[in-house]
């Protein structure tokens, strides 16, 4: 929910930059039809390889794939693991060959993307936070109430008994 926030929003600041930059709304919307898709693949294809212990299966192709693919036979379906830097770096290329098939200036169109990058991060961290995913070391109670945090900030951060230090707010 959180991650598809952020498209959104993402997605309506560039329409509405697009037009001073005098590119096309259609420019922007064909590109984040196709881009979103990629990204989230990317995504976890760089999951998946930067964690390949938690995936392959010796001698097993269709097993391996099948966990890539977030099944397994005691579960079903349940796709877990994302790691944006993939979804970044596919996003980037895709750019760079769209707007070459577009016609469209690339450095222009990262000028207007870079805003939507920023929303997309924010709203993602506070996803991490309702899942108790992507938080830094353990802390005590003391020093979250030390930094005035909402109290629902600090009740968030206790994880099994043990506090964590909250760095998606930074």
């Amino acid at each position: 929910i959180c991650i598809l926030t952020g498209i959104i929003l993402a997605c309506v600041l560039g329409v509405r930059e697009a037009k001073k930059f005098g590119i096309s709304s259609n420019i922007i919307l064909d590109g984040v039809l196709i881009c979103v898709p990629l990204a989230i693949v990317g995504a976890r294809l760089y999951y998946v390889f930067t964690s390949w212990d938690k995936f392959y299966i010796s001698g097993d192709f269709v097993g391996t794939l099948l966990k890539i693919i977030g099944y397994s036979e005691s579960e079903g379906f349940k796709l877990e693991g994302l790691a944006i830097n993939g979804g970044i770096i596919v996003a980037i290329l895709f750019v760079i060959i769209y707007c070459k098939v577009r016609k469209v200036n690339v450095f222009q169109i990262f000028d207007l993307l870079a805003p939507g990058l920023l929303i997309g991060q924010i709203c993602g961290r506070w996803g991490n936070f309702f899942n108790q995913e992507a938080h830094g070391a353990v802390t005590t109670l003391e020093s979250l109430q030390a930094w005035h945090l909402p109290k629902f900030i600090i009740e968030g951060m206790n994880i099994d008994g043990m506090y964590y230090h909250p760095t998606f707010l930074y």
